[in-house]
């Protein structure tokens, strides 16, 4: 027969794991509003029996429970696919916000826009082939060409900005790869640390997995689990995070040379596979170049269609051979520093006619109107002016509402999967009151199994010992 003393050990024990059961329901409800926290669960365990009696009728008396482990719930699976919508959804997110930046560059269609300053230099030209000697006319069609080409040259500027902002932005997320790749490193030495001390870490691991999460929007990853509970992670193949180490990302400083990301000790340029930093990495090298080609296209063939009519026309003076435009494309596209400079009464220069000394003649002037219907070779299509124009508008347009849609179905997905996410390891805080009770109950019951031992055991010790007296 066993000890009486035996089942204040049950008891210990169960206070003990009802205890834990408590805390680790109580730090579940502190924690309900942390972001990437993961609901932990206490593993219990009944303890091994004591066997009483002979070997005829042997009886397995229990000696009460234990927690094992501190579970935490997550689904590895579920993680994996977060990961990578996630890294797709910030793709999508980095394409629409910079072709949402070029279409308010473009500001088309408005009252400020390219179009509307070319509708406008086309009425004075139209206007000025009808009075051509109109000396008012001939001031507003140069005022209308000098605000047309600097709007040019304004836009252009703004894409090449655009562009330098996109390279500002991938060497401080190249920055920000390097840095969430430490923390991960750090997170890996604290898990190896806890787990050769026998511990489940679970609020560490919480941790990086947060920041695995974040590093996913800016790049696509692969996470492989190694031994100690340490995960390693790679960008394309090559080791980012290996242990409690890093191969961190380089970049060339210069300002005004476009960034390289590379990895460091290798020289090979990182292969980042999806997120961020390949919708800015597209951004910078093709979209917005791309745009920025187009218009320079437009510009330079537009210089030299209306320089070849109005060189062949004659001024008021009967000077001829003169160019109305300077540049080479849409950089350095300006009104000629001659024509600028005339002072002559009724800006001589401006060659409306023709022919030489033909008083009144503007059909020049309306032949460089009409060019605004003629059907021109320009370098990607050929089309009108406006046609080609409004060509890259519409294209700008049809892509910019194309990322605005693909941004939508991959937040939509995302936040699909992170609530399936948040039904597996997210924090209910009905369950858990729920679990608060049974515990206390269970703990309350267990503090009574020592009344009851304690009252057996004064019935022994204080009431037995007077038999016989």
């Amino acid at each position: 027969m066993r000890s009486t003393f035996g089942g204040l050990e049950i008891a210990r024990r169960g206070l003990g794991a009802q205890q834990i059961g408590i805390d680790v329901t109580g730090h579940n409800i502190a924690n309900v509003n942390t972001p990437g926290y993961s609901r932990q669960r206490v593993e219990l365990e009944s303890t091994s029996p004591l066997i009483y009696g002979g070997s005829r009728y042997p009886l397995a008396v229990g000696t009460g429970v234990q927690a094992t482990a501190i579970a935490r719930m997550r689904d590895s699976f579920v993680d994996e696919q977060v990961r990578k919508e996630i890294h797709n959804s910030g793709y999508w997110e980095q394409q629409q916000e910079v072709l949402s930046q070029l279409e308010l560059i473009f500001t088309e269609p408005s009252d400020s826009g390219i179009s509307e300053a070319l509708t406008e230099f086309w009425s004075g030209w139209e206007d000025l082939g009808n009075r051509p000697e109109d000396p008012s006319l001939r001031a507003v069609v140069r005022e209308q060409a000098v605000s047309f080409t600097e709007s040019v040259r304004h836009l252009y500027k703004q894409m090449v900005d655009l562009e330098h902002d996109l390279d500002n932005k991938l060497r401080l997320q190249a920055q920000e790869i390097n840095s969430l790749a430490q923390q991960i490193a750090d997170v890996n030495g604290l898990v190896a640390k806890a787990q050769a001390q026998g511990a489940e870490p679970n609020d560490l691991l919480d941790q990086r997995d947060q920041l695995l999460e974040e590093l996913s929007k800016l790049t696509n990853i692969s996470v492989l689990p190694q031994a100690a509970g340490q995960l390693n992670v790679n960008i394309g193949g090559i080791s980012l995070v290996s242990g409690d180490t890093i191969r961190k990302l380089t970049f060339s400083e210069p300002e005004g040379v476009p960034a390289v990301i590379k990895w460091e000790g290798l020289g090979r340029e990182v292969d980042f596979q999806g997120g961020q930093m390949t919708g800015l990495i597209a951004a910078r090298d093709q979209i917005v170049p791309s745009y920025r080609a187009r218009l320079d296209d437009f510009a330079a063939t537009f210089i030299t269609e209306f320089n070849s009519i109005h060189a062949s026309g004659y001024g008021l003076g009967n000077q001829t051979g003169i160019d109305f435009f300077q540049g080479t494309g849409a950089q350095d596209w300006t009104v000629n520093p001659a024509i600028l400079d005339d002072t002559a009464d009724g800006l001589s220069l401006l060659a409306a006619a023709s022919n030489p000394d033909s008083s009144g003649d503007g059909s020049n002037a309306l032949e460089l109107a009409a060019l605004r219907e003629k059907v021109l070779a320009f370098s990607s299509a050929s089309g009108t002016v406006g046609n080609f124009f409004g060509s890259l508008i519409s294209s700008l347009g049809v892509e910019s509402k194309n990322a605005q849609r693909m941004a939508e179905n991959q937040s939509q997905l995302v936040e699909k999967l992170s609530t399936w996410q948040e039904s597996i390891s997210g924090v209910s805080l009905d369950e858990e009151m729920t679990n608060l009770i049974r515990f206390q109950h269970a703990y309350s019951a267990a503090a009574r199994v020592v009344t009851t031992i304690d009252e057996m055991l004064d019935t022994i010790i204080g009431s037995m010992g007077l038999v016989g007296r």
